[in-house]
């Protein structure tokens, strides 16, 4: 079991963030809206690994929240 199961990077404008970490990781992120009022794309992770997303909500504060980590 890992200490940090799961993370989170805020974001305003998920499609510019979405394009940028799948150029860094050269990987498909997978779009969810399974969380009403929030988007978030989900960063490739394996089982039993740590995951993460990208969210935007329109309180987001990118640079003032940073990441949540969970």
């Amino acid at each position: 079991m890992n200490a940090i199961n799961w993370f989170e990077i805020p974001t305003r404008k998920i499609s510019e963030a979405k394009h940028f970490y799948e150029q860094i990781l050269a990987k498909p992120l997978k779009d969810d809206s399974s969380v009403p009022g929030f988007r978030m794309a989900l960063l490739p992770y394996t089982e039993p690994g740590v995951g993460g997303a990208l969210v935007e909500f329109d309180q987001a504060r990118p640079h003032g929240d940073g990441v949540r980590v969970y």
